[in-house]
């Protein structure tokens, strides 16, 4: 075992963030044992883990916090581990559709923008990003695809959060980045002649980048949109198909859908865990993650008293607990039209 404390516990908080992020793909995920050399030896070959199942129900983790100096050791030595767990866990994680990390979409972008080689080198560094016009539409297209930014509803802040990581000795965080953003939003008031969206992104995510904590290069979670969402539907319906026809409930569903849809769209785990985290990204937008999940958490523990077939379960979750049929009310189509 490492006697360096600090490189140790740097390893041990990165190792103990990539299993939280990989834990809704195995419900019964944890980490048992762990050898770490001296960090003067450390490379991406030298940890060894081992993993043993341990029981969950609703599966729901707390962000755990890591230092912000972005130029120490202890950060490289972070992200080294980061990409090396991450390796290791891929290969046994069932489908990644729902996941995405920054720099994954960061490289997209370039492609889709056709950023010219000679800038590649430049937008490595978020820190130094330029403010023109190329880099403001880089930092809008990451979030469009990551679904933290929309051009007429703005930062989704529970999505955005997820791709930055406090400081554990930082209590005023959230403080400072609220107070950068009314700053953007008394600077660029929204349908104003002076209001660019491109403006507002850009400085929407530095508040977050410089006020918030460190990026996460890890791929997260990120919320399906209203149209994926039917998809999801149409294909359980799809399965669901039987000969001959099976009854429909009141609504005119084949049996399971729900079960299905939870399943398929990753909010559900195979032994029945609802995964709160992707449940609140999804699903409450604009409420406190704490409120949301212990409202959703009682919802869930009040149906699983009164129902024990699973297929019924999903259906009252998706009904419910998730108010499903409302969020897809309000997901439709915008006219606003921000460019």
């Amino acid at each position: 075992m490492a006697t360096n404390n600090g490189a140790t516990c740097c390893v041990y908080k990165i190792l103990e963030l990539v299993a939280l992020a990989k834990l809704e793909h195995h419900e019964n995920l944890g980490f048992a044992s762990l050898e770490v050399p001296p960090p003067d030896t450390l490379s991406s070959k030298s940890v060894t883990i081992s993993v043993i199942h341990l029981p969950r129900e609703h599966v729901h983790h707390q962000h755990v916090c890591a230092p912000v100096n972005r130029s120490s050791s202890c950060s490289r030595t972070m992200k080294l581990v980061a990409v090396t767990v991450f390796v290791l866990l891929s290969k046994t994680s069932p489908s990644l559709t729902l996941e995405g990390s920054f720099r994954d979409a960061q490289e997209r972008c370039f492609q889709y923008l056709n950023v010219h080689d000679s800038r590649w080198e430049e937008f490595q560094d978020v820190s130094s990003y330029p403010a023109d016009e190329q880099a403001k539409q880089l930092v809008r297209c990451i979030g469009l695809m990551l679904r933290f930014w929309d051009d007429c509803e703005g930062v989704n802040a529970a999505v955005i959060k997820t791709f930055f990581q406090p400081d554990c000795s930082d209590q005023r965080y959230l403080n400072r980045t609220n107070e950068c953003l009314q700053d953007i939003r008394v600077q660029n008031v929204a349908g104003s002649e002076t209001y660019d969206v491109l403006t507002v992104v850009f400085e929407t995510f530095h508040c977050y980048y410089h006020q918030y904590g460190n990026l996460v290069d890890l791929p997260q979670f990120i919320p399906w949109t209203a149209n994926e969402l039917l998809q999801i539907d149409d294909l359980c319906r799809n399965i669901l198909i039987s000969t001959p026809p099976q009854p429909v409930d009141d609504l005119g569903r084949p049996p399971c859908l729900s079960q299905c849809f939870l399943l398929q769209a990753g909010f559900w785990s195979a032994s029945q865990a609802v995964l709160l985290d992707r449940v609140h990204l999804q699903y409450g937008r604009g409420e406190e993650e704490d409120v949301f999940i212990r409202k959703v958490t009682n919802c869930v523990d009040l149906y699983r008293q009164q129902h024990d077939n699973s297929c019924i379960l999903a259906d009252q979750y998706m009904r419910h607990c998730f108010h499903h049929e409302s969020f897809m009310n309000r997901s439709a189509p915008s006219q606003c039209v921000a460019i």
